[in-house]
């Protein structure tokens, strides 16, 4: 079996930044799984993984177009601390997200924080990145009706990205 639309797939990954810094990297026992042609990875490395079968290892190096897009100075602000329900607790490297209407949250993370001003930014932490992927393909098989239903959110390490809090269910990412 080849990678093809509609294959469920995982791969274990490790994935650094183009100083070779390590970003990311599955745990050997929680290979990442995905449904192959539904947009649910990067569009770069998803066009890399077609054809790929169970065994494969290879690197794939995304220019920042291919990945999260070129860092955008226009995407940076700065807003009062009165705009933040509790502006003391506030630290840099937060992460908010923003609802917006007709389309997904709006995300931004603190990166500097003044006496009367908080600078945040809306770039993706990886824009303007080049990244780096060492892959290796575990398994595959083809995509159940369940696999096939989009989900809301995606859970990474423990961590919900559910746009509202509570959308996980009661057992938080433990039941996706």
């Amino acid at each position: 079996m080849k990678i093809a639309k509609d294959i469920f797939v995982e791969i274990n990954y490790t994935l650094t930044d183009g100083e070779g810094q390590l970003l990311d990297y599955t745990d050997a026992n929680k290979p990442f799984q995905y449904v192959h042609g539904h947009k649910q990875m990067l569009k770069g490395l998803e066009a890399q993984m077609g054809g790929k079968q169970t065994g494969d290892k290879f690197i794939v190096s995304l220019l920042p177009n291919d990945a999260y897009g070129e860092y955008d100075a226009g995407l940076v602000s700065t807003v009062a601390p009165e705009d933040f329900e509790d502006a003391q607790s506030l630290k840099v490297g937060m992460m908010f997200h923003i609802p917006q209407v007709g389309g997904p949250p709006q995300s931004f993370r603190i990166i500097k924080i003044e006496s009367h001003t908080i600078t945040v930014d809306a770039n993706h932490p990886l824009a303007g990145k080049t990244l780096n992927f060492d892959v290796e393909i575990m398994s595959m098989r083809q995509a159940t009706k369940e696999d096939l239903i989009p989900k809301k959110h995606v859970c990474r390490k423990g961590k919900c990205t559910c746009p509202k809090k509570g959308d996980c269910g009661d057992d938080g990412c433990k039941d996706h």
